[in-house]
């Protein structure tokens, strides 16, 4: 497996990152990447905070929230619960 200075700064096995792309990506999917040692991300448009936490709990492994400005404060109790 290839092994980069990107590995070694987010804390991954491989350098493959998924960009969470709102609703054109699922939890199942960035929980996958990220179990399997590359860099899931979830979106968070449109999604509650129980939700959000939800697929958190789903990557046993690093993954990342894309949160935009107009639900930032929706989403952000999950994420302080995750952390």
């Amino acid at each position: 497996m290839i092994k980069t200075l990107l590995c070694d700064v987010l804390g991954i096995d491989a350098p493959i990152i998924l960009a969470a792309m709102g609703t054109c990506t699922s939890a199942e999917f960035a929980a996958a990447v990220s179990n399997e040692g590359g860099l899931g991300g979830l979106g968070s448009l449109f999604r509650s905070t129980a939700a959000v936490k939800r697929d958190i709990d789903m990557a046993k492994r690093t993954s990342g929230v894309s949160m935009t400005r107009a639900i930032r404060a929706k989403a952000a109790p999950a994420l302080k619960i995750s952390v």
